[in-house]
Protein backbone atom coordinates (compact mmCIF):
# COMPACT_ATOMS: atom_id res chain seq x y z
CA UNK A 1 0.00 0.00 0.00
CA UNK A 2 1.02 3.57 -0.96
CA UNK A 3 0.10 7.03 -0.30
CA UNK A 4 1.66 9.86 -1.79
CA UNK A 5 5.38 9.45 -0.22
CA UNK A 6 4.57 6.71 2.17
CA UNK A 7 4.25 2.96 1.52
CA UNK A 8 3.29 0.21 3.93
CA UNK A 9 4.45 -3.11 3.72
CA UNK A 10 3.27 -6.09 5.72
CA UNK A 11 3.58 -9.91 6.53
CA UNK A 12 0.83 -12.46 6.93
CA UNK A 13 1.21 -14.69 9.90
CA UNK A 14 0.15 -18.02 10.13
CA UNK A 15 -2.07 -19.84 8.58
CA UNK A 16 -4.10 -22.77 9.75
CA UNK A 17 -2.02 -25.53 8.49
CA UNK A 18 0.14 -27.81 10.79
CA UNK A 19 3.28 -26.93 8.69
CA UNK A 20 3.00 -23.18 9.62
CA UNK A 21 2.40 -23.97 13.34
CA UNK A 22 5.49 -26.12 12.78
CA UNK A 23 7.78 -23.13 12.11
CA UNK A 24 5.98 -20.81 14.46
CA UNK A 25 7.32 -23.85 17.23
CA UNK A 26 10.60 -23.16 15.69
CA UNK A 27 11.18 -19.88 15.66
CA UNK A 28 12.75 -20.63 19.26
CA UNK A 29 15.55 -22.21 17.25
CA UNK A 30 16.41 -19.26 15.35
CA UNK A 31 16.30 -18.43 11.80
CA UNK A 32 13.35 -20.18 9.91
CA UNK A 33 13.09 -20.27 6.04
CA UNK A 34 10.62 -17.48 6.02
CA UNK A 35 12.76 -14.90 7.70
CA UNK A 36 14.80 -15.28 4.86
CA UNK A 37 11.73 -14.87 2.26
CA UNK A 38 10.77 -11.83 4.32
CA UNK A 39 13.98 -10.03 4.09
CA UNK A 40 14.65 -10.86 0.08
CA UNK A 41 10.99 -9.69 0.02
CA UNK A 42 11.22 -6.42 1.91
CA UNK A 43 14.43 -5.15 -0.20
CA UNK A 44 13.25 -6.14 -3.20
CA UNK A 45 10.08 -4.08 -2.72
CA UNK A 46 11.61 -1.50 -0.51
CA UNK A 47 13.89 -1.02 -3.04
CA UNK A 48 11.85 -0.12 -5.52
CA UNK A 49 9.12 1.85 -4.01
CA UNK A 50 11.56 4.76 -3.35
CA UNK A 51 9.32 6.26 -0.78
CA UNK A 52 9.10 6.46 3.13
CA UNK A 53 8.41 2.85 4.42
CA UNK A 54 6.41 1.61 7.35
CA UNK A 55 7.22 -2.11 7.61
CA UNK A 56 4.32 -4.48 9.96
CA UNK A 57 2.42 -7.39 10.25
CA UNK A 58 0.48 -9.52 12.81
CA UNK A 59 1.86 -12.19 14.41
CA UNK A 60 4.08 -14.47 12.63
CA UNK A 61 4.12 -11.52 10.18
CA UNK A 62 5.16 -9.01 13.35
CA UNK A 63 8.25 -11.24 13.74
CA UNK A 64 9.03 -11.68 10.30
CA UNK A 65 8.72 -7.65 9.57
CA UNK A 66 11.18 -6.56 12.89
CA UNK A 67 13.42 -9.72 11.34
CA UNK A 68 13.71 -8.20 7.82
CA UNK A 69 14.11 -4.80 8.77
CA UNK A 70 16.66 -5.39 11.19
CA UNK A 71 18.53 -6.82 8.01
CA UNK A 72 17.77 -4.99 5.16
CA UNK A 73 20.30 -3.35 3.22
CA UNK A 74 21.31 0.64 4.40
CA UNK A 75 19.33 1.89 1.71
CA UNK A 76 16.27 0.08 2.61
CA UNK A 77 16.20 0.80 6.51
CA UNK A 78 17.14 4.07 6.44
CA UNK A 79 13.67 4.64 4.97
CA UNK A 80 11.92 2.65 7.54
CA UNK A 81 9.51 4.87 9.99
CA UNK A 82 8.21 2.57 11.79
CA UNK A 83 8.06 -1.48 12.42
CA UNK A 84 4.89 -2.84 13.62
CA UNK A 85 4.81 -6.36 15.84
CA UNK A 86 1.15 -7.19 16.05
CA UNK A 87 0.92 -9.56 18.95
CA UNK A 88 3.94 -11.64 17.20
CA UNK A 89 6.33 -13.42 19.18
CA UNK A 90 10.24 -12.55 19.90
CA UNK A 91 13.35 -13.80 19.22
CA UNK A 92 16.37 -15.74 20.70
CA UNK A 93 18.61 -14.38 23.03
CA UNK A 94 21.27 -13.85 21.11
CA UNK A 95 19.25 -11.98 18.28
CA UNK A 96 18.19 -9.12 21.13
CA UNK A 97 21.69 -8.25 21.45
CA UNK A 98 22.78 -8.14 17.74
CA UNK A 99 24.16 -4.43 16.97
CA UNK A 100 21.26 -4.44 14.22
CA UNK A 101 18.34 -4.91 16.04
CA UNK A 102 19.58 -2.17 18.56
CA UNK A 103 19.84 -0.17 16.09
CA UNK A 104 16.24 -0.50 14.65
CA UNK A 105 15.02 -1.02 18.55
CA UNK A 106 13.88 2.51 18.82
CA UNK A 107 11.73 2.41 15.67
CA UNK A 108 9.45 -1.04 16.69
CA UNK A 109 6.26 -0.25 17.77
CA UNK A 110 4.70 -3.54 19.25
CA UNK A 111 0.73 -3.99 20.42
CA UNK A 112 -0.38 -6.38 22.11
CA UNK A 113 -3.64 -7.52 24.09
CA UNK A 114 -4.08 -7.73 27.16
CA UNK A 115 -4.17 -11.67 27.69
CA UNK A 116 -1.29 -11.67 25.24
CA UNK A 117 0.45 -15.09 25.13
CA UNK A 118 1.86 -15.20 21.75
CA UNK A 119 2.89 -11.49 21.58
CA UNK A 120 4.79 -12.13 24.26
CA UNK A 121 6.80 -15.35 23.82
CA UNK A 122 10.71 -15.33 23.57
CA UNK A 123 12.69 -12.24 24.31
CA UNK A 124 11.60 -8.81 23.02
CA UNK A 125 12.92 -5.24 24.04
CA UNK A 126 11.15 -1.74 24.56
CA UNK A 127 7.86 -0.85 25.57
CA UNK A 128 4.65 -2.15 23.83
CA UNK A 129 1.14 -0.90 24.09
CA UNK A 130 -1.71 -2.98 25.70
CA UNK A 131 -5.21 -2.94 23.50
CA UNK A 132 -8.23 -4.10 24.60
CA UNK A 133 -10.39 -7.15 23.34
CA UNK A 134 -13.57 -7.99 23.20
CA UNK A 135 -12.21 -12.16 23.00
CA UNK A 136 -11.19 -14.03 26.01
CA UNK A 137 -7.61 -16.09 26.59
CA UNK A 138 -5.87 -16.73 23.68
CA UNK A 139 -8.47 -15.79 21.08
CA UNK A 140 -7.56 -12.04 22.05
CA UNK A 141 -4.90 -12.66 19.22
CA UNK A 142 -7.57 -12.35 16.57
CA UNK A 143 -6.69 -8.84 15.88
CA UNK A 144 -10.31 -8.15 14.61
CA UNK A 145 -10.89 -8.36 18.92
CA UNK A 146 -8.84 -5.25 19.25
CA UNK A 147 -11.04 -2.29 20.67
CA UNK A 148 -11.12 1.11 19.13
CA UNK A 149 -12.64 4.10 19.82
CA UNK A 150 -12.31 6.38 16.42
CA UNK A 151 -8.61 6.09 15.20
CA UNK A 152 -7.11 4.99 17.93
CA UNK A 153 -7.17 1.69 20.26
CA UNK A 154 -8.64 1.32 23.41
CA UNK A 155 -5.78 0.44 26.17
CA UNK A 156 -4.80 -1.25 29.13
CA UNK A 157 -2.21 0.39 31.26
CA UNK A 158 -0.74 -3.83 31.23
CA UNK A 159 -1.05 -7.23 30.65
CA UNK A 160 -3.44 -9.40 32.72
CA UNK A 161 -2.01 -10.98 35.57
CA UNK A 162 -2.91 -14.55 33.90
CA UNK A 163 -1.20 -13.31 31.33
CA UNK A 164 2.10 -12.30 33.00
CA UNK A 165 1.98 -15.52 35.14
CA UNK A 166 1.44 -17.66 31.78
CA UNK A 167 4.33 -15.85 30.05
CA UNK A 168 7.08 -16.12 32.83
CA UNK A 169 6.15 -19.73 32.87
CA UNK A 170 6.58 -20.33 29.07
CA UNK A 171 9.91 -18.04 29.04
CA UNK A 172 11.33 -20.14 31.80
CA UNK A 173 10.25 -23.67 30.31
CA UNK A 174 11.97 -22.47 26.81
CA UNK A 175 15.09 -21.41 28.54
CA UNK A 176 15.57 -24.36 30.59
CA UNK A 177 16.24 -25.90 27.04
CA UNK A 178 18.81 -26.53 24.60
CA UNK A 179 18.36 -25.56 20.82
CA UNK A 180 18.76 -28.90 20.26
CA UNK A 181 16.28 -29.99 22.40
CA UNK A 182 13.73 -27.46 21.43
CA UNK A 183 14.36 -28.71 17.54
CA UNK A 184 13.98 -32.22 18.55
CA UNK A 185 10.74 -31.28 20.94
CA UNK A 186 9.11 -29.49 17.80
CA UNK A 187 9.94 -32.61 15.50
CA UNK A 188 8.25 -35.11 17.81
CA UNK A 189 5.35 -33.63 18.47
CA UNK A 190 4.46 -32.55 14.90
CA UNK A 191 5.29 -36.28 13.98
CA UNK A 192 2.53 -36.83 16.43
CA UNK A 193 -0.17 -34.55 15.30
CA UNK A 194 0.48 -35.07 11.64
CA UNK A 195 -0.46 -39.17 12.46
CA UNK A 196 -3.84 -37.68 13.21
CA UNK A 197 -3.82 -37.37 8.92
CA UNK A 198 -4.89 -33.30 9.46
CA UNK A 199 -3.44 -30.87 7.25
CA UNK A 200 -5.13 -28.19 9.33
CA UNK A 201 -5.76 -26.93 12.63
CA UNK A 202 -9.33 -27.19 11.37
CA UNK A 203 -9.21 -30.56 10.67
CA UNK A 204 -8.55 -31.07 13.99
CA UNK A 205 -10.96 -29.71 15.94
CA UNK A 206 -13.69 -31.35 13.34
CA UNK A 207 -12.58 -34.74 13.98
CA UNK A 208 -11.01 -34.36 17.91
CA UNK A 209 -11.82 -37.92 19.28
CA UNK A 210 -11.03 -39.44 15.90
CA UNK A 211 -7.23 -37.35 15.97
CA UNK A 212 -6.91 -37.98 19.72
CA UNK A 213 -6.62 -41.78 19.65
CA UNK A 214 -4.28 -41.20 15.92
CA UNK A 215 -1.93 -39.54 17.94
CA UNK A 216 -2.32 -41.68 20.83
CA UNK A 217 -1.27 -44.68 19.15
CA UNK A 218 1.59 -42.66 17.14
CA UNK A 219 3.26 -41.62 20.64
CA UNK A 220 2.64 -45.31 21.94
CA UNK A 221 4.92 -46.64 18.94
CA UNK A 222 7.66 -43.88 19.77
CA UNK A 223 10.94 -45.41 20.77
CA UNK A 224 11.40 -45.38 24.43
CA UNK A 225 13.55 -42.56 24.34
CA UNK A 226 11.50 -39.77 22.19
CA UNK A 227 8.33 -40.94 24.67
CA UNK A 228 10.76 -39.80 27.42
CA UNK A 229 11.43 -37.08 25.75
CA UNK A 230 8.32 -35.59 25.57
CA UNK A 231 6.73 -36.55 28.70
CA UNK A 232 9.89 -35.06 30.63
CA UNK A 233 9.76 -31.71 28.53
CA UNK A 234 5.64 -31.58 29.09
CA UNK A 235 6.50 -32.21 32.81
CA UNK A 236 9.09 -29.46 33.20
CA UNK A 237 6.25 -27.12 31.38
CA UNK A 238 3.58 -27.87 33.77
CA UNK A 239 6.18 -27.36 36.53
CA UNK A 240 7.14 -24.00 35.34
CA UNK A 241 3.78 -22.80 35.14
CA UNK A 242 2.83 -24.23 38.79
CA UNK A 243 5.88 -21.97 39.95
CA UNK A 244 4.85 -19.18 38.34
CA UNK A 245 0.86 -19.21 39.60
CA UNK A 246 2.68 -20.13 42.82
CA UNK A 247 5.28 -16.91 42.77
CA UNK A 248 1.88 -14.55 41.92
Amino acid sequence: MCIRDRSYISFRGTDDTIVGWKEDFNLSNGVVPSHRKALEYLEEHGTYLQSMLRIGGHSKGGNLAVYASVFARPSVKKRIITVYNNDGPGFDSDFVKHPDYLAILPKIKSIVPYGSVVGMLLNHDGDYEVVKSSQSGLMQHDSMSWQVIGPDFETEQELSPKSKRLNAALSAWIDGLTREQRAEFVDTLFSLVTASGAKNLSEISTARFKNINAVLKSFRELDKSERAMILKIFASLTGEIGKAYKSN
